[in-house]
């Protein structure tokens, strides 16, 4: 049985073009001799037409201009295609960010624990005292222990 036959793909086909040697295998496809005489005819065609054509100032300047707005055009397009992305990220980000557990809150730690007899007499020095308490910051001003006078 013969082996099936491969065909050649366009790569080898364009790299042979331009490296002026015929690829292998030619000879047993038509179908790639046929394709490889197609891209000889019109590569002979593209260097026959552009011999032929004056290279005025003109069309190097509109060939240039063509060439910068093909460099320029895709980085918007990038930016174009990227924005979506980006705001699904932030969207994403946001709701993974909101939709985690709100952090627990520290217990507060009580003090010593005080006596009942403590807590009454705290109570009654309260009550018994004649004095409003804003009255011992007012009386530790005149209090000449305390004096801050410049010697």
């Amino acid at each position: 049985m013969n082996a099936p036959h491969r065909h050649i793909p366009e790569d080898e086909l364009l790299l042979a073009l331009y490296s002026a040697e015929q690829p292998a295998g030619l000879d047993s496809c038509p179908d790639c001799a046929a394709r490889w005489q197609r891209l000889s005819a019109r590569r002979a065609a593209l260097v026959v037409d552009a011999a032929a054509a004056p290279c005025s100032d003109e069309r190097l300047r509109a060939q240039r201009q063509a060439v910068w707005r093909k460099i320029e055009r895709p980085a918007h397009v990038r930016i174009l295609r990227a924005l979506p992305a980006a705001a699904t990220m932030c969207v994403l980000l946001i709701a993974v960010a909101l939709n985690g557990p709100a952090p627990q809150p520290e217990p507060k730690q009580m003090a010593a624990a005080v006596s009942d007899e403590q807590l009454f007499n705290d109570i009654a020095k309260v009550v018994n005292d004649s004095e409003p308490r804003a009255v011992e910051p007012m009386r530790g001003l005149f209090n000449e222990s305390t004096s801050m006078e410049v010697q």
